[in-house]
């Protein structure tokens, strides 16, 4: 491609190549057909979901470059859907979802095509497993459902989590739920608490002999003393 005028060449997932001249990008093949333009100002983000590739690109508003004009595109670089006035914050590949963020700063999902699964109504958005998310709304957290915008669960009070768990409250009251959105009952004997002192607010796991890993709660004891309960 020598004499192109391009000042980068990226080799894509696909096979195609990202090119960059004057600080924009676009996408052409190795035989130099140019598939986009170089008007992107960001990476052109080629991924690949369910055994076929997509794109997506970013062209900043003219009255205001913090947001952006997105547009999704197929494996052939033909255009799906186009969204103005956004701002992208996140990607997770492995569902193929999107978190983009609104003027007000208001955030929904879109997937791989970039269809809108729910409405710019949330403050935060957490995708889970399967087509689970806990939402936050007017400091307000639920868990929905993305196929049909369902609300599963509502009126927690705070929310927390890691990458195995998560513990919501409502009125003073804890509850557990898994990556499905499933409800989760704990179940222990009191008399067989153990209480460790903590000085963090990290995730923390117990290992059995055979290098089992298990999450512990966060707890307080009677005595107020914050811990795990194992």
């Amino acid at each position: 491609m020598e004499g192109c005028g391009y000042s980068d060449l990226k080799f894509l997932p696909d096979g195609n190549i990202q090119v960059e001249q004057n600080n924009l990008y676009g996408v052409v093949t190795p035989e130099n057909q140019i598939l986009l333009e170089t008007k992107s100002d960001s990476n052109i983000h080629v991924f690949e979901y369910q055994n076929k590739f997509y794109a997506n690109a970013s062209v900043p508003n003219k009255s205001n470059p913090n947001f952006k004009t997105v547009t999704f595109y197929d494996n052939n670089y033909s255009p799906i859907n186009t969204c103005t006035n956004l701002r992208p914050y996140q990607f997770l590949s492995q569902s193929g979802l999107y978190l983009l963020q609104n003027e007000k700063n208001n955030m929904s999902i879109f997937n791989h095509t970039g269809q809108q699964l729910l409405p710019f109504d949330y403050q935060k958005l957490l995708p889970l497993k399967n087509t689970c998310c806990l939402a936050e709304k007017n400091s307000e957290y639920c868990f929905i459902d993305l196929n049909n915008q369902k609300v599963l669960s509502s009126g927690f009070d705070s929310a927390d989590f890691n990458d195995e768990i998560i513990q919501v409250t409502k009125n003073g009251q804890e509850y557990y739920y898994d990556y499905n959105c499933n409800p989760i009952e704990l179940i222990y004997d009191s008399d067989k608490i153990a209480y460790l002192e903590l000085n963090d607010q990290k995730t923390h796991y117990i290992y059995s002999s055979d290098n089992l890993r298990s999450m512990a709660i966060i707890t307080i004891s009677k005595t107020g003393k914050k811990g795990l309960s194992i």
